[in-house]
């Protein structure tokens, strides 16, 4: 099977599942359910090296559950209920995919990634070090707390940042984007050069670096209630 296979909840707290279909374990996915503890009885493991991989899209959803995102307490045993030594390593990968319109896409106080696709997106990635994608549109990405990733794709995008949000880097920044800083001191703002890059100092070991940008071709415009930087 070359793509992932889906199957869909049929009782809470169980799953039915043609024992069949996961003979081609690294190629399984369930989508589309409303609740939470599910369990896999009498899974098939074929000879040699196999693995289940669990993963967690959610597409077009805003502000989603944090439960909805987690795996948590994976037990694997065998037929006669001994255990079963696991090498490797569980990984929480929170995902959130926006659509072909205008989303609004909210992260967790986990590490996300939030992918906002076409359309003229809002991600916002809250708590944890997030990675921000707007791609396709005039997008507006705001990482919130932790030392997040932005990536604004094509389009005219807006980055908004205030004070105590981390150590951020924005990837992609260009001409037609904007930087809007609220509730930072214009007198205390700072551009350090880093190699070929910009910091933007705003104090307490936290700002912006961006990415393939000098600090002489930004222009700073010091409006009402923000601070904007342009190329």
């Amino acid at each position: 099977m070359g793509n992932w296979d889906t199957i869909n909840p049929v009782a809470r707290g169980t799953e039915s599942i043609n024992v069949a279909t996961l003979l081609d374990t690294n190629n399984l996915a369930d989508s589309e359910f409303g609740w939470q503890n599910f369990t896999w009885d009498d899974i098939d493991f074929g000879s040699g090296y196999e693995y289940i991989a669990l993963r967690f899209v959610t597409g077009g959803v805003s502000d989603p559950d944090t439960e909805f995102q987690a795996i948590d307490n994976v037990f694997i045993g065998n037929s006669a209920n001994s255990s079963v030594p696991v090498e490797g390593t569980i990984t929480q990968v929170n995902t959130i995919t926006g659509t072909d319109g205008q989303d609004i896409l909210d992260g967790t106080s986990e590490d996300d990634l939030i992918e906002g696709n076409d359309g003229n997106d809002t991600l916002t990635g809250n708590a944890g070090n997030d990675d921000l994608r707007g791609g396709i549109g005039d997008d507006i990405l705001r990482g919130g707390a932790g030392d997040d990733n932005l990536r604004g794709g094509s389009g005219n995008d807006i980055f908004n940042f205030s004070a105590n949000q981390g150590r951020d880097r924005i990837w992609d920044f260009e001409l037609g984007d904007k930087i809007r800083l609220k509730d930072i001191n214009p007198q205390s703002l700072e551009l350090i050069q880093l190699n070929g890059n910009t910091f933007l100092d705003l104090g307490n070991n936290q700002g912006i670096e961006l990415l393939g940008v000098l600090p002489d071709v930004l222009k700073i415009n010091v409006l009402a209630n923000v601070i904007e930087l342009i190329l």
